[in-house]
């Protein structure tokens, strides 16, 4: 698979911050993310400050975080399943080219820098497309990831630079707090959405 290169545009808000343009897409940012975040929290904040969206449950149920339960990494995950397959939900798993569908329990959006390493989250690199690509359920839970080949693929697709990037990133200090995972949430199912109606195909999530 060969990406068109991307471009860039400076934030709208003249904080000088260039903005990521995905050419594949009709998406145009105008802010840069560290903007979006920052307008986002300070609305919530001043509307309501004890607001929860982990889960869509009540935080009073648990207090155990569990990342892969919020709708962050359910859209993020979507998208790149989406993204990766064909007009009909077919594609290869990226580390060992097993056949698999999207919307199916075999098709998982694995992670080059795993979210969980050992005691230490990465929390920072946990929503970037650049540190994803779809894999099936053998070689994400039980092949560790195969990080190895999965970096060799990801190195193909975004550059050597990227992957730099990513390893520089995760020593990041992240808190996914209800503001962020609100913002990324919606943030990927926009993207979600666009990426369906731009191809032109149907809606592998409908019923799940």
């Amino acid at each position: 698979m060969t990406l068109k290169v991307d471009t860039y545009r400076l934030c709208a808000c003249g904080c000088g911050r260039e903005v990521y343009q995905n050419r594949n897409s009709t998406i145009k940012n105008k802010l840069h993310p560290n903007c979006q975040l920052k307008a986002v929290y300070s609305k919530k904040k001043k509307s309501d400050p004890k607001d929860s969206f982990f889960t869509g449950k009540s935080k009073k149920k648990s207090n155990k975080f569990d990342f892969y339960k919020t709708d962050a990494w359910k859209y993020f995950s979507r998208y790149v399943k989406t993204f990766y397959a064909d007009n009909d939900g077919n594609m290869f798993c990226s580390t060992c080219n097993k056949p698999i569908i999207a919307a199916t329990k075999d098709c998982q959006a694995g992670h080059y820098i795993k979210v969980m390493d050992m005691s230490k989250t990465n929390y920072s690199v946990a929503l970037e497309f650049t540190n994803v690509l779809p894999q099936c359920y053998q070689c994400n839970k039980h092949g560790g990831g195969r990080q190895d080949i999965m970096r060799t693929k990801l190195v193909k697709l975004f550059g050597e630079s990227a992957l730099n990037d990513l390893d520089i990133k995760k020593n990041n200090s992240c808190k996914l707090d209800p503001v962020v995972l609100e913002y990324y949430a919606n943030y990927y199912k926009e993207k979600l959405n666009n990426l369906l109606k731009e191809r032109d195909i149907k809606d592998f999530w409908k019923s799940k």
